[in-house]
């Protein structure tokens, strides 16, 4: 047993950088960051929801009961306080109190009253609602920015996902179809099982236990396909597939562009994906997990060295570094922009990094001229 599990390491260890090639790669990372930041908001919330989005973001001030939202200069934008708060989109939050779900505007106003059992942000101009009208039935409808419902009526649709370009899906009377957010029309007498949002002019359809993308006209553009896994949406002309137990991205043809040879991968983001081919051996204790990033063809941008690696938001992936223990952050070509010396770190948002010092979080801003 013991001579098995030495060759399954030494093949998993063949497949991996060594620890010297980690460490060189690491190095060059530090010495080549170029890329300015100071500190915007300093080490004093407790925690925080979301980062800055039209800038505001929704942080835990020491000494105060709930979260509230902040300008950028760290000022509260409203005095209403909300258990719950997602990112403004289209001038709107989306806040919940006692289960309940509305909007509200930056000055705290209120957009559509916390009546709603569900809701989703605001995309192409409207937001997602639900209502219930039993204790196993919701019925989902959309409201726009002044919160009037569309079409004039009340929630109607036995299930919906939100607009993404022009095309909502929802059910309505046992039937998949697809409205339109300007009300030109509908995509109807679908022949699927299931149906899924359009992103990037694509949409997954399910049939059979099969999946292919539709296009805006309603056409099959990429025919079913014998993956054992597709995503749901494309992300920078790429999709993720797989086959096999491993994972691989096709192009908007169906073609196979990069193998699926991946025990883990994230959608793309910034023309990267985060990948790793050892990371089953979190399980197994073999190896460490070394995650990279690849580019559109497949290609290492930031090379698989890395214990964590977040998914590249505006040109940047938070790291944690094992050897400090700490995280920073990287560009999409591997540069360490900003070194591992934090506790904990999030997403860049509108040019702010959300990064903790002695249990605290603050708020950078990179120089991104």
């Amino acid at each position: 047993m013991k001579r098995i599990t030495s060759l399954i390491a030494i093949a998993l260890a063949a497949c991996t950088l060594t620890a010297q090639a980690q460490s060189d790669f690491k190095q060059k990372a530090l010495a080549n960051r170029n890329i300015s930041y100071h500190v915007a908001l300093d080490f004093q919330y407790e925690d925080f929801e979301s980062g800055f989005s039209e800038g505001v973001a929704r942080v835990k001030i020491a000494g105060e009961p709930t979260f509230c939202y902040i300008d950028t200069t760290g000022k509260p934008i409203m005095a209403a306080r909300f258990r719950t708060g997602k990112p403004f989109s289209h001038g709107c939050a989306l806040v919940e109190n006692d289960g309940k779900w509305g909007f509200v505007d930056k000055r705290g106003g209120i957009v559509a009253p916390l009546k709603y059992a569900e809701a989703a942000s605001y995309s192409e101009g409207y937001a997602l609602v639900a209502v219930d009208i039993n204790n196993h039935n919701r019925l989902y409808g959309f409201i726009d920015t002044l919160g009037k419902e569309m079409y004039g009526v009340p929630p109607r649709f036995e299930w919906a996902l939100s607009f993404d370009g022009k095309w909502a899906p929802v059910k309505y009377n046992g039937k998949l179809k697809y409205i339109s957010n300007n009300l030109s029309g509908t995509l109807e007498n679908l022949p699927y099982d299931h149906i899924g949002p359009f992103h990037e002019g694509f949409a997954r359809v399910e049939k059979g236990g099969k999946y292919g993308f539709i296009n805006g006209k309603g056409n099959l553009v990429i025919p079913m396909m014998p993956y054992e896994e597709v995503d749901m949406n494309f992300h920078d002309g790429r999709c993720r597939v797989k086959q096999n137990g491993k994972y691989g991205y096709i192009d908007t043809t169906g073609r196979l562009v990069i193998i699926c040879k991946f025990t883990y991968a994230m959608p793309f983001s910034c023309e990267r994906a985060v990948v790793s081919e050892a990371a089953p051996s979190k399980w197994s204790n073999m190896v460490d997990e070394n995650f990279g990033a690849i580019d559109l063809h497949g290609k290492y941008a930031v090379q698989p060295v890395y214990e964590s690696l977040g998914t590249f938001s505006e040109g940047f992936a938070v790291v944690f570094d094992k050897t400090t223990r700490q995280y920073g952050y990287v560009d999409v070509n591997g540069k360490v922009v900003i070194p591992w010396m934090y506790e904990a770190a999030r997403a860049v948002t509108e040019g702010y990094a959300p990064v903790k010092v002695n249990g605290k979080w603050g708020f950078l801003k990179l120089d991104l001229k």
